[in-house]
């Protein structure tokens, strides 16, 4: 397996103009051109077989793929023209004593294409005055009042110029194991396999949360990839990467399970975790992962148990509020693992609005 640096990619390039201008002009056709160049047509969903041979929880997310395929609602972003690099971006929240649920976030986009990203984020951290010192976007820096300020225009940026998926998977934390029995048994099987296979020596837990994050990335560079392209993954700094060799493992292994879910050769595989020089072209697209990870985690939490409008963030709202929608170029992923009887279950989750939001722009796709 190759590795590269995050540093060492291609330069990444504009695409069509901004959703601004394109209003400006009165241009709504120019708009839905826009949107349409950047979502995928005539993908083949079944990229994996039922069976044994991969994990129950993908085999559900493809199932509710196909079964939004089927009644026309599926938007999956077109990362394959124009683009030789595909980037993945992940973060997960719940990890404190009082979470109730974990979350797992992954942004998958064109990286060849985030120049209008780019450029859109250093008039936002100009503005809000994010650049003197540094700030990075976080979930917990929230009462931030520069970040704060700043979080409706990011959550704009996002969805109007990063072309790709944002995957957000919610497990209930009382579940023990999603590979087997729900015991520490099944953790202690994956800590020994992993061990065994080479792939370095994890508490059992941490081989538990390892081994579900690889699954997803993979699956979906299998979807959304063609032949040829790069991709490199940019995880943050925590439990699965706590060393320079320890992350080495797990990006092994991920090259393992992309040999797994893909049928087609790849170019360059590799990946990184956050530099220590702050850099805020992969930093604002990690963001995406904490705070999104940070917000759904924050509603479960509050949720479970409670009343049916848990008291949460305003900054957290407007998070949840974002993923009611598709952006013109961002598309948006929920699903949802809980335990029902003495059994597991999974679906796909959507949040909704109590009322339509006046200023929203409904822009036609067709698939």
């Amino acid at each position: 397996m190759n590795f590269f640096k995050l540093n060492e990619i291609a330069k990444s390039v504009q695409i069509l103009g901004s959703q601004k201008r394109a209003l400006q002009n009165g241009a709504h056709k120019a708009l839905r051109d826009y949107a349409q160049k950047l979502t995928l047509q005539g993908a083949n969903l079944n990229v994996i077989p039922g069976g044994d041979n991969y994990p129950w929880f993908i085999w559900e997310y493809q199932k509710q793929l196909i079964a939004q395929e089927f009644r026309k609602e599926l938007l999956l972003p077109n990362l394959r023209d124009e683009n030789l690099s595909m980037a993945i971006y992940s973060d997960y929240g719940g990890e404190s004593h009082d979470s109730k649920y974990l979350t797992y976030s992954f942004l998958i986009c064109a990286w060849n294409q985030t120049g209008h990203f780019h450029k859109a984020m250093q008039q936002t951290r100009e503005k809000f005055k994010l650049n003197d010192p540094f700030k990075e976007i976080s979930f917990k820096d929230f009462r931030y009042g520069p970040i704060s300020r700043s979080l409706d225009n990011y959550l704009a940026n996002l969805g109007n110029c990063v072309n790709g998926l944002l995957l957000t998977v919610v497990i209930e934390k009382s579940i023990g194991s999603i590979f087997g029995d729900q015991t520490k048994s099944t953790q202690q099987l994956l800590q020994k396999t992993l061990e065994d296979s080479g792939l370095g020596s994890w508490k059992p837990e941490v081989a538990e949360k390892i081994v579900r994050i690889v699954h997803f990335p993979a699956y979906l560079v299998a979807l959304l990839s063609r032949p040829g392209q790069n991709v490199f993954w940019m995880t943050d700094n925590d439990s699965i990467a706590p060393t320079k060799a320890q992350h080495l493992k797990v990006l092994e292994l991920f090259g393992n399970s992309l040999g797994h879910y893909c049928k087609h050769e790849l170019g360059t595989i590799g990946g990184g975790v956050p530099f220590k020089e702050k850099d805020p072209r992969h930093l604002d697209l990690l963001s995406a992962t904490d705070v999104v990870a940070g917000s759904v985690e924050h509603y479960f939490t509050r949720h479970h148990g409670n009343a049916s409008e848990p008291l949460i963030r305003e900054e957290a709202n407007k998070v949840l509020r974002w993923l009611t929608g598709q952006g013109i170029a961002l598309k948006k992923h929920n699903m949802i693992i809980r335990k029902e009887g003495a059994g597991i279950v999974s679906g796909s989750l959507s949040f909704n609005l109590k009322e339509k939001d006046p200023k929203a722009i409904f822009v036609p796709i067709v698939v």
